[in-house]
């Protein structure tokens, strides 16, 4: 696994967790009856992701320095274990007050979904390298998570 390519991965990785938690902030407690959090438990949510997610960054920094890049087992359970929390966090139904911001969390969590997928395949066929295309997703993540964070915000302030 080329170096240069898991420091990208960090970086995107930090990027994304300090994103995610500017989220974590505000208000009242609104159940709807279409499934969606409260208010309350969605921030409670969100800031159990931001937490996985900034762990994850220790432990990948640590698993990154030991895994051999030869064990496609490992390599795969790795990117496995990035993706987890953007998955998670794109999922999320979010009360309607965050409903808008969670689109943008969910477009950019999709996102760095994709970039992370590719990275996978790149790490098994560095050929294959689209570097535009890595760029576009990760501008296009970290964007929408930024976005996401503003209307979270304005949300709150309502």
């Amino acid at each position: 696994m080329n170096k240069k390519f898991l420091k990208l991965m960090s970086l995107a990785l930090v990027v994304m967790m300090m994103s995610v938690a500017l989220v974590a902030c505000g208000g009242g407690d609104d159940k709807g009856n279409d499934g969606a959090l409260t208010e309350e438990e969605y921030k409670a949510k969100v800031q159990e992701i931001s937490t996985t997610m900034s762990n994850m960054q220790t432990t990948m920094n640590e698993k990154m320095a030991t895994i051999d890049p030869t064990d496609e087992k490992a390599v795969d359970a790795l990117f496995e274990e990035i993706k987890a929390p953007f998955v998670e966090f794109a999922a999320l139904k979010a009360p309607a007050k965050y409903e808008a911001a969670q689109a943008k969390f969910k477009s950019g969590c999709e996102a760095m979904i994709e970039f992370i997928d590719t990275a996978k395949a790149l790490s098994k066929d560095p050929a294959s390298a689209d570097a535009n295309k890595l760029q576009e997703l990760l501008t296009t993540a970290m964007t929408d998570i930024v976005e996401g964070a503003t209307l979270a915000e304005q949300a709150d302030a309502k």
